[in-house]
């Protein structure tokens, strides 16, 4: 592990990601060498889902119509909303691979272990309710076990 520097809510680390395509773990893996950790990461949003979750405002699939006044379900925009569903969840998935693999290789390990695979599973399914932080909390009690 790298030595702390400490950062304070809110604030912007070098490289914080304006847009999916800055999310990745070789940015990651920078900020760790700039002495920055997985909480200093974590803290800024740096795992945060930047693909917008569709809402009924967004796509609206029940539709009046102009002329009867009934209403009726457009299925294009059903269509559309469940391509955009797919996009965000395609999108979180990306970012939970990569939080593994960033929270992996902070500790020091080998994400391809079998052992330390099963050890992140576990701090996930503990932790993952209450934040990407207390996963790292999990995670962390879990690592003395590997090492």
């Amino acid at each position: 592990m790298s030595p702390r520097i400490p950062i304070q809510e809110g604030l912007n680390l070098p490289g914080t990601p304006r847009k999916t395509e800055d999310q990745t773990i070789e940015n990651i893996k920078r900020l760790f060498k700039e002495g920055f950790c997985m909480r200093d990461i974590e803290k800024v949003g740096y795992f945060k889902n930047l693909v917008p979750y569709p809402t009924q405002e967004m796509f609206p699939i029940k539709k009046v119509c102009e002329h009867c006044g009934s209403t009726y379900t457009d299925e294009n925009a059903k269509l559309k909303k469940s391509k955009a569903i797919t996009k965000y969840r395609v999108e979180d998935n990306r970012l939970y691979a990569l939080f593994r693999e960033a929270l992996i290789i902070y500790e020091g390990l080998d994400p391809e272990d079998e052992k330390v695979g099963r050890a992140f599973g576990i701090a996930w399914d503990q932790g993952h309710a209450y934040g990407y932080s207390e996963v790292i909390s999990h995670f962390e009690d879990l690592v003395d076990l590997l090492k």
